[in-house]
């Protein structure tokens, strides 16, 4: 069966990693094939129908790899997971439950009843009321198929989790009342695996934030939390969520799903399934810091975004629902408390993420005013020399010149225009940035000189990415890239952006580089040919060949499939969109 050959894979890459097999000795990259082979294996178990088991499988590695107790860090991962088994095996509330008792804390009672255990107290605030009555699924006049999609589906959004004996009430296994959902520890115990990177054990969280989010969207082209915004304007978004400027096409997709699929999953059945990722997202920032404190905030903001979309029929900001607005109003809240933290302050990812709200709600000089004061606030430090530093200020100049350029194109204000010129020729000169005051003209000398130095430092990040293939140098190459390709639409059309753009995913090619990393490139740039051929409208032929480029790559993206029936819709000639 398919489960015996994930076991025996397992099984294999553990005994190569730990030296027991004595035969093979591991590779380079080893163990993120574990985390890619751990992360199929519950998209098999979900897609079979063991939901249970699949989230069984993310809690108990999470714990693993995340909450094991100090005083068996010395102890060989065998030892180890017969440890685990004890805490699996005592009915304690696991990671992403509500006041989960993790592994360490759990062990620390069990060694001093009398220790006092400190829970998360960010729990209550995230979670959801999930006590809601079921939904009757009897509708008349569907198919028996139908509603067996439509019983399945309630199912997974009310019974996902595993099903644990509450010894409080004297339960035993035996009163599961759905024996499915019970998950023993040898059921899992195969998959799991000790990462021996912080690196590796931050990946995991991140893969378990987009695997929950993604099955609460209910599309795949939501699946990887990409940044979510309109599809008429280029509004801030984050660098850290794989950015595309195409939200509505996704939205309607993902609408086009629960559709056909029915409204069930849409009850408040699903509020459980939420509920869960709240709270799990709530513990995990209690475990990282620094940088990946704000990556992770940015995937919950965004995360929260895309539901509140989804609630409402129209995804334009001056259209949004009365539970839409007190949901931003609550989300914003949120993000202002953890901006108060004085370590957190000048974080500029967490500053874009706030102004991606405020776009998000229509307050689109609000999201501008932001990140000018921390574009100002960044450069007059002067040109920062740390790699993550140099990542996070080329991704605010290109949000805050994406909004400028929405702007302009929305409203043909030239000075919106002008204002996105100076941003791009400050970020190549590597000067103060100033927001506040009358908006400064550009000399065309300064301008040449700003394209040269944008496109030697493109070339200089795309060489040193090629060198070390370092993750954040890769980060970099996709802002400083996107700056380089705005600046040439600016100043000499989309011929000379296209060039640029293709010129990055061509090196990028070359140097092995993730799909995921090409895809945001394409998405990028069909962002802005989109929108400039939305406002100005011209031969639909870049467009098109952009669309279909970006199709044969990636063709089951569900947003630019969207955006390329849309664009041939229009001439009313269905040739091209029914061709395979």
């Amino acid at each position: 069966s398919v489960q015996s050959l994930y076991n025996k894979c397992f099984t294999t890459l553990t005994n190569i990693v730990d030296g027991t097999m004595k035969s093979h000795t591991p590779e380079e990259g080893t163990e993120n094939t574990v985390l890619d082979l751990f992360c199929s294996h519950c998209h098999f178990l979900w897609q079979a129908g063991h939901a249970e088991r699949a989230v069984a499988c993310f809690q108990a590695q999470i714990e693993f790899n995340w909450f094991c107790p100090a005083d068996f860090e010395s102890t060989p991962s065998s030892g180890q997971l017969a440890f685990l088994e004890t805490y699996w095996d005592s009915g304690a509330p696991q990671f992403g439950h509500l006041h989960a008792q993790h592994w360490n804390q759990w062990f620390a009672k069990q060694k001093d009843p009398g220790i006092s255990v400190s829970l998360s107290k960010s729990d209550e605030s995230l979670a959801v009321d999930d006590s809601s009555e079921d939904v009757d699924l009897a509708i008349p006049g569907i198919s028996t198929s139908h509603g067996w999609v439509l019983t399945e589906r309630h199912r997974e959004a009310t019974d996902f989790l595993p099903w644990h004996p509450d010894a409080t009430k004297g339960e035993t296994e035996d009163d599961c009342p759905d024996p499915d959902r019970l998950v023993f520890f040898d059921d899992i115990s195969s998959s799991l695996f000790k990462f021996s990177t912080p690196d590796l054990k931050y990946q995991l969280l991140i893969r378990f934030i987009e695997f929950f989010s993604g099955l609460r969207l209910l599309c795949n082209g939501l699946c990887q939390l990409k940044a979510l915004t309109n599809t008429d304007s280029l509004q801030p978004r984050s660098s850290v969520v794989y950015d595309s400027v195409l939200y509505g096409a996704a939205v309607q997709g993902a609408q086009c799903v629960t559709h056909h699929i029915g409204e069930s999953y849409k009850q408040p059945a699903s509020r459980r399934l939420t509920s869960f990722i709240r709270c799990a997202c709530s513990q995990i920032l209690d475990v990282v810091v620094g940088h990946e404190y704000a990556d992770v905030v940015v995937k919950v903001v965004d995360f929260e975004l895309s539901l509140l979309r989804l609630a409402g029929k129209s995804q334009h900001p001056k259209k949004l629902t009365k539970q839409q607005k007190d949901g931003l109003k609550m989300l914003k809240k949120w993000l202002k408390a953890i901006l108060k933290v004085p370590a957190n302050r000048n974080n500029l990812t967490l500053w874009v993420a706030y102004s991606y709200i405020e776009a998000s709600a229509g307050n689109y000089a609000e999201a501008s005013q932001v990140l000018g004061a921390a574009l100002e606030q960044a450069t007059a430090k002067g040109t920062p020399t740390d790699a993550v530093a140099k990542m996070e200020l080329a991704m605010v100049f290109r949000t805050y010149v994406e909004a400028e350029i929405s702007a302009f194109l929305e409203t043909g204000d030239h000075q919106r225009k002008q204002q996105s010129l100076v941003s791009l020729v400050v970020f190549a000169e590597g000067t103060t940035f100033h927001h506040r005051g009358q908006v400064s003209t550009v000399s065309s000398t300064r301008v040449v000189k700003a394209q040269r130095l944008c496109n030697e430092r493109m070339t200089s990040v795309l060489n040193q990415y090629t060198t070390s293939k370092e993750a954040v140098l890769l980060e970099t190459v996709i802002e400083v890239s996107t700056c380089c390709a705005l600046l040439q639409y600016l100043t000499k059309g989309t011929h000379e952006c296209l060039a640029t753009f293709r010129t990055a995913i061509e090196q990028l090619k070359l140097s092995d580089a993730s799909s995921l990393s090409i895809k945001r490139l394409h998405m990028a740039l069909i962002g802005v040919l989109w929108c400039d051929w939305k406002a100005h409208p011209s031969p639909q032929r870049i467009v098109r060949e952009v669309l279909l480029e970006a199709l044969q790559i990636f063709p089951d993206d569900i947003q630019v499939a969207t955006l390329y029936a849309e664009l041939e819709n229009r001439l009313h000639v269905v040739g091209r969109l029914r061709r395979p």
